[in-house]
């Protein structure tokens, strides 16, 4: 059984269109194009409680947290209003998606 997590992303087109989730592959055989000012999410590798794939740009319903990459510590994190990083890998069960930052700011 491998370890290794997906890598998967989607875009936002900076107006009105989250596209569904892809590969590094699918970029490669031309199945999805975006431009270069479109916003780009990587995938965290987490489910939320409701198994629902965690993205950079998420929101969290119980503090309106939204989920961030930190370079500095290569790990994905929820940042809280009025506190530091948290890591995102607490327990999924206190964590649902509501939304994300693009479609629900």
């Amino acid at each position: 059984m491998s370890n290794k997590r997906e890598i998967k992303f989607r875009v936002w087109d900076n107006v009105d269109y989250m596209s569904t989730p892809f590969t590094l592959k699918d970029i490669q055989e031309v199945k999805i194009q975006f431009t270069s000012d479109c916003q780009v999410m990587q995938f965290t590798g987490l489910y939320d409680k409701n198994n629902t794939p965690i993205y950079e740009g998420d929101i969290d319903s119980i503090s309106g947290g939204t989920v961030e990459f930190n370079v500095d510590t290569c790990c994905y994190v929820l940042r809280r209003p009025n506190t530091t990083f948290i890591r995102l890998d607490v327990r999924k069960d206190n964590i649902e998606i509501i939304g994300n930052i693009y479609e629900n700011s």
